[in-house]
């Protein structure tokens, strides 16, 4: 009986280390990509408060999670990026934007507007800093 309370305690811890190791690999993948972008990465920050309100009205309407916006304008956006890399806006919000938005929405777990510029602060001074 004791054997199977610790091998399902170690089990239970396994898992909790591969979340952990599934949550590092994410904000590592966000890291990379948001410092890679620093003009779209401004941009993105220094937006933050409309882009939040359009995702919300986004997932408001399409209750089951998951919709990706596929314009600037579906968003409220009236000033878009100016570096756009050479691809489609629709590419641009599908594979940056939405993943971008919900890497630091709800793998990140920032919330509030104050949060999430704080954490790409955060991202944005770490990458100066060496080991």
């Amino acid at each position: 009986e004791g054997g199977l309370r610790r091998l399902a305690a170690g089990a239970s811890k396994t898992d909790e280390e591969k979340a952990r190791e599934v949550q590092a690999e994410k904000e590592t993948k966000f890291k990379k990509s948001y410092l890679n972008r620093p003009e779209l990465g401004k941009w993105f920050k220094d937006n933050l408060p409309t882009i939040n309100d359009g995702f919300e009205k986004i997932n408001e309407k399409h209750e089951k999670g998951g919709f990706k916006a596929t314009t600037f304008a579906g968003l409220g956006i009236e000033n878009p990026p100016s570096e756009m890399d050479g691809v489609t806006e629709e590419k641009l919000m599908l594979e940056t934007i939405s993943g971008w938005y919900e890497s630091i929405y709800s793998d990140m777990k920032k919330i509030r507007v104050p949060d999430q510029k704080a954490y790409l602060e955060e991202i944005e001074k770490s990458q100066f800093v060496t080991v």
